[in-house]
């Protein structure tokens, strides 16, 4: 399936210049052709903001669990496992791009060609790997946009309705507009400008976390190396989720400009890794030098309640999030309207046209997000567990 419309044109075309000139130098770069190209530091900046979530602030719970050594040690070989893991994801993409002749290939496209290109009968067929992958997209990423909605509708509550007089859910309905707004930007060009502005806010956010918590020297309540072993899949579950998004990591590669400086020694997603491992890092550190076993799930709440400086790092994060919640649901959004819904118009299948279903579409996954997850207990009851992410480090979650 397709992520963008255009692909599917021009993976047509390179599809019908294989038939004329079977060369096994085709060049998947030389034959794409993005509606909105992005640039090397437009794609950085989408990359981070992907990543860095509210899972940076819960990294100092999780150390609690093993220790400042083991804390440091794991978060830089969970960034470089995963930095080694997405090279290889964009290497196997770039060779079944040249086996298949097409400028890019999607994750149900990538996983297909890799089947096929093996010797024998594949032991899964191409409509089940398909379904199953484009399953497992649209709900990893539609769950991590209704937790950001979560995020954003209990932080507002707790900032200006301390004693709950309006139910979370209904915050999450009056916000709405603003999630559909923003799942109204089309294009990972124009979603790197808000990716920017949350980059900024969450590293301030940060910052006045660090700087209150250095403020009078770090704490007694720390250990080198924790003894519970059952506490340390809490650290590792967490320190993956805070560090990894790889749906969007090739989604960006899809649309720059200079795709082939993506994978460079020192290119977009070495760069990005690094400052992310970094950043995770020090602040996993700091906060749990100071609060040890006491860090929360959010260590911004390990400050006083009602300080100016807490209250603005809390709606810092809240804005933050919500920037994240757009390139969240850009792929599940992509996914319905060029994979499904752009071939049944084509076939005549579904009728309108297709501004009409995308639009549709947008207003569908919003409406999921802010709606539909409050009134399913398989999905945990939500609105409770808003505040079991605010004191868990499962919050990790909203690190994707």
């Amino acid at each position: 399936m397709n992520f963008i419309l255009y692909r599917t044109v021009r993976s047509r075309r390179g599809a019908a210049q294989s038939e004329i000139n079977n060369d096994d130098s085709y060049d998947p770069y030389a034959d794409r052709a993005p509606v909105k190209p992005i640039s090397d530091v437009k794609s950085l900046m989408n990359l981070v903001k992907s990543v860095v979530g509210t899972g940076l602030f819960a990294l100092p719970n999780a150390y609690a669990g093993v220790g400042l050594i083991v804390g440091v040690i794991g978060t830089i070989l969970m960034g470089l496992l995963i930095t080694v893991s997405l090279h290889i994801l964009l290497r196997i993409h770039h060779r079944m791009c040249v086996r298949t002749e097409k400028p890019v290939l999607n994750y149900d496209e990538v996983v297909v060609a890799s089947l096929a290109a093996k010797s024998g009968k594949p032991w899964l067929s191409a409509p089940v790997a398909t379904y199953f992958i484009d399953i497992a997209i649209l709900v990893c990423y539609i769950g991590v946009g209704a937790v950001c909605v979560v995020f954003v509708s209990g932080t507002i509550q707790e900032s200006f309705d301390a004693n709950r007089t309006i139910d979370q859910g209904y915050y999450a309905l009056m916000l709405f507009p603003l999630f559909f707004l923003i799942n109204m930007v089309k294009y990972l060009s124009d979603i790197a400008i808000v990716s920017i502005i949350g980059n900024v806010l969450l590293f301030c956010s940060a910052l006045i976390g660090v700087v209150l918590a250095l403020n009078d020297g770090i704490g007694d309540k720390w250990i080198l190396i924790g003894p519970a072993a059952s506490l340390y899949p809490k650290f590792i579950g967490t320190a993956f989720f805070s560090l990894s998004s790889p749906g969007i990591a090739l989604a960006v590669e899809h649309d720059m400009k200079t795709p082939w400086n993506y994978t460079k020694s020192y290119g977009v997603l070495n760069q990005g890794m690094l400052y992310i491992t970094l950043l995770h890092t020090f602040v996993g550190a700091v906060g749990y030098l100071k609060w040890g076993s006491n860090a929360f799930g959010n260590f911004i709440r390990n400050h006083p309640e009602h300080d100016s400086a807490t209250l603005a790092a809390l709606i810092m994060q809240a804005l933050s999030i919500y920037f994240t919640y757009g390139l969240q649901c850009y792929l599940p959004i992509i996914l319905i309207v060029n994979g499904y819904v752009a071939p049944a118009i084509e076939q005549e299948t579904f009728a309108g046209t297709l501004y009409q279903w995308d639009l549709i579409v947008r207003l569908a996954i919003t409406s999921l997000t802010c709606t539909v997850f409050y009134n399913f207990s398989c999905f945990c009851n939500f609105a409770h567990l808003a505040s079991f992410f605010k004191k868990n480090t499962y919050i990790g979650l909203l690190g994707q």
